[in-house]
């Protein structure tokens, strides 16, 4: 998915994995569409994994003043790490055609929706492009998104157990259904 902000004449963009073998095509057409409408910046937004379910948030840029504006807004350089996919294509050919490219990294929870890192990826752009969207409302919505998504694989992992202890034991299995 992308999105293109003409009034920053910025194309932002979080590019989904399992393109094999496009990236490469995707990250040039990409370019190409920043190049035609003349895009100061290419931003794309990333998840990564997070080891310890904390949301932290890196980035990468290859702008010494965005540089200091992600510093600014606390989020911290990515030091490290393998970055594969569009994004990886875009970094590379970014540094050759000189193209302003920036990435923001946001951990995430593994497997499952993770609307708090989402909320978190606003937070960082709307702090570092001063694009005064209030995030707080998403990020509300994903604690409550979050409580009931727990409810309910509480609830699947509890019928599951139910079901292995309903064939323990076949007295219980007496009934016609």
């Amino acid at each position: 998915m992308k999105a293109y902000d003409d009034k920053n004449n910025i194309l932002i963009l979080h590019a989904l994995s399992g393109v094999n073998a496009l990236e490469w095509k995707i990250s040039e057409s990409l370019l190409q569409l920043a190049k035609q409408v003349n895009a100061r910046e290419i931003i794309s937004i990333e998840g990564v994994a997070s080891p310890d379910n904390k949301i932290n948030t890196y980035y990468f840029s290859n702008s010494e003043p965005r540089r200091k504006d992600f510093e600014k807004a606390g989020v911290g350089s990515l030091r490290e790490g393998l970055v594969i996919g569009v994004t990886g294509a875009l970094l590379l050919k970014a540094e050759r055609l000189s193209c302003k490219l920036s990435c923001v990294f946001v951990e995430s929870q593994v497997g499952l929706v993770d609307s708090k890192a989402a909320a978190k990826i606003i937070e960082v752009l709307d702090k570092v492009l001063g694009l005064k969207v209030d995030y707080k409302p998403l990020l509300k919505a994903s604690i409550a998104f979050e409580q009931k998504l727990k409810t309910m694989l509480q609830k699947s992992k509890d019928a599951q157990v139910a079901k292995e202890n309903s064939y323990a034991s076949k007295e219980e299995l007496n009934y016609l259904g």
